[in-house]
């Protein structure tokens, strides 16, 4: 969700832009290209919030 430009964090939320925040997850299989049983075994690589690793497959 955006933020609107007058609440708390609007400055570092929003689009992924250098010096902004981000949560998102990177995974091993491209969904958008990938068919049903490849979506099904699709795994977690890493998952970022606040801009910050907070999980990471090894």
């Amino acid at each position: 969700m955006l933020k609107e430009a007058g609440e708390p964090g609007a400055d570092v939320k929003g689009t992924l832009t250098a010096g902004r925040l981000a949560d998102f997850t990177v995974l091993d299989t491209d969904l958008t290209t990938a068919g049903p049983e490849a979506r099904a075994a699709a795994r977690v690589r890493s998952t970022w919030v606040g801009g910050e690793c907070v999980y990471r497959d090894r």
